[in-house]
């Protein structure tokens, strides 16, 4: 049994024994704590980073769509929608209550004197200017350049509870711009579209040339075809989407963004939202409205049905000048003024349906540097198709809705941009010289900066 003295020793050295064994136990529970509990919070840091990348976004590009004027951010506009939107997205992407005024806040951005893109200051708090909503508006008298985003992601814990840490809570920032730098002045072609099919944008016609301008697709893009393959001016940006089929043959690719590099420098990025409210309204361009008021009173025509080739020529024979709203289809064929004397036909087409243009023809266009704008949604037969050989065309081609065909076209110079839902230039020996004087004067590129 031992004596009085080793049974008290042996009792001390017990004592040790559940005193080191519980020091292991909370250390041990600190390591599964830090596993667990550590884990969940990266993964809820990677949530708040994507709640936050989202809402900056779409509250940037709220920002713009109901308040930009020209190249610059008009005042007094409403603040409610840009919460709204910035709201949607951050709870789409998981971050909980995002409407509790505490998960996501949203701040004005503006520009220092050098450059560096800062939380625009309020005066009367001397704090970051928040963009509080309700009855608030968009601040007067400042260089508003876009939006800064932060996410709150609280999480209850599991193991770190037992050792005093009951929540963690994780607080992500983004930030977004509007710039047009990377939009209108970049773009001989731009496809709208956020499939990811590869004929997002078809540039495969044999002997294409794209100048003076790059392309982009908000989805897949399909480039180079067969015969003596395309040309891309160097230097100019060619792009799809991150999440876009492509099909790019670059032996068939002279030129391009880098053509020393295999691919010729074709990248992937983000799309670019673009606002509901970008381009043209119909509604402009009928009678009363601001861009028919711009036209010549002689040279306005208002069709209530369909306009044919006889409803654009004199009695001569001869093509007549004019601005051409048409509330159905258009149907131009065997338009000819390609002659050595016949000067070049003035002519802007804005239609609800589908407008289909052939024929040997020489063009300028007469307003807002519109060579054809359409409401049309076709999106199989083309809500423009344009074919015939030797066509000199210019201006802006703007179908948001519809699909854009040149397949037909040969040997045919388009100055100016195709700006559509998707894009068809397959047709052959055909160049198309960008001409940014002729694009629409917005949106900007919504553009996630950090």
């Amino acid at each position: 049994m031992g004596t009085k003295q080793e049974r008290r020793r042996r009792r001390s050295e017990e004592g040790q024994s559940l005193v080191i064994i519980s020091l292991m136990l909370i250390g041990l529970l600190g390591v599964v704590a830090l596993a667990v509990d550590g884990g969940m919070l990266y993964w809820n840091q990677r949530r708040a980073q994507n709640g936050a990348d989202a809402a900056v976004i779409a509250g940037t590009t709220a920002l713009i769509s109901q308040s930009l004027v020209g190249t610059t951010v008009s005042c007094g506009g409403s603040e409610q929608p840009i919460l709204d939107q910035a709201y949607l997205y951050a709870g789409n992407n998981e971050v909980p209550d995002p409407s509790n005024g505490v998960n996501v806040k949203v701040y004005y951005l503006t520009e220092d004197a050098d450059g560096n893109l800062v939380d625009l200051v309020n005066p009367a708090t001397g704090q970051p200017w928040e963009v509080v909503g309700g009855t608030a508006t968009i601040p007067c008298g400042q260089k508003i350049k876009g939006l800064h985003a932060a996410t709150s992601f609280p999480q209850q814990t599991f193991f770190a509870a037992l050792i005093g840490i009951a929540q963690t809570n994780v607080t992500t920032h983004a930030y977004a711009i509007w710039d047009y730098r990377y939009w209108c002045t970049d773009f001989a072609v731009f496809g709208i579209s956020t499939e990811r099919d590869k004929d997002v944008v078809a540039v495969i016609g044999a002997g294409t040339k794209i100048t003076n301008g790059g392309i982009h697709s908000n989805g897949g893009i399909h480039l180079g075809g067969g015969g003596q393959g395309i040309y891309l001016e160097p230097g100019r940006p060619v792009e799809y989407d991150e999440n876009g089929d492509s099909q790019i043959n670059p032996d068939k690719i002279e030129g391009g963004p880098d053509p020393d590099a295999a691919d010729r420098g074709v990248t992937q990025v983000p799309n670019y939202p673009l606002p509901d409210d970008f381009a043209y309204r119909f509604e402009d361009f009928k009678p009363g409205g601001f861009i028919w008021n711009e036209v010549n009173a002689s040279q306005r025509f208002y069709v209530t049905g369909d306009l044919n080739t006889a409803d654009v020529k004199n009695p001569d024979g001869s093509l007549k000048d004019g601005l051409y709203v048409v509330e159905g289809e258009i149907k131009l064929n065997n338009l000819d003024n390609l002659g050595a004397d016949d000067p070049p036909w003035r002519a802007t087409f804005v239609a609800r349906g589908d407008v289909q243009i052939s024929g040997g023809v020489k063009q300028l266009p007469i307003a807002r540097g519109i060579f054809i704008f359409t409401e049309s949604d076709n999106i199989s037969n083309g809500a423009v198709k344009l074919s015939g050989s030797y066509n000199g065309w210019a201006g802006l081609i703007l179908a948001p809705n519809g699909n854009v065909d040149m397949s037909g076209a040969r040997n045919s110079d388009l100055a100016g941009m195709i700006l559509a839902n998707k894009i068809d230039a397959s047709g052959s020996d055909n160049s198309i010289n960008h001409r940014p004087e002729y694009c629409p004067p917005n949106p900007p590129r919504v553009l996630l900066v950090q």
